[in-house]
């Protein structure tokens, strides 16, 4: 039988317990305090993201530093600036906004 390895949880506990705790202790420990499985059904991915293909961007690390900056400034996430700096993009060139497209 495989020996099962004490969780960080189980060496925290340790410190705060005696020091005669062993190994096999521990592991009950954890065990018992580990959340009964679910048998429910696992909860469906958000529609916004199952209905949208996924788009990568790839930008050097100053550049998404100094969004992240922005975004932190702004109290937005930087996904918000992306979309943001789409829409202005397509009003540029003359196309509908994202919600209009969306719709």
């Amino acid at each position: 039988m495989a020996k099962h390895r004490p969780s960080l949880e189980a060496f925290a506990q340790a410190g705060t317990q005696p020091a005669a705790q062993t190994a096999a202790e521990a592991a009950k420990v954890v065990e018992l305090k580990q959340p009964p499985q679910s048998t429910s059904t696992p909860v469906p991915a958000t529609h916004g993201r199952k209905d949208r293909p996924h788009v990568s961007l790839y930008l050097d690390k100053k550049v998404q530093r100094a969004i992240k900056e922005v975004a932190l400034q702004y109290d937005k996430k930087p996904h918000d600036l992306y979309l943001e700096a789409i829409d202005l993009m397509l009003t540029h060139y003359g196309r509908a906004s994202i919600k209009d497209l969306s719709k």
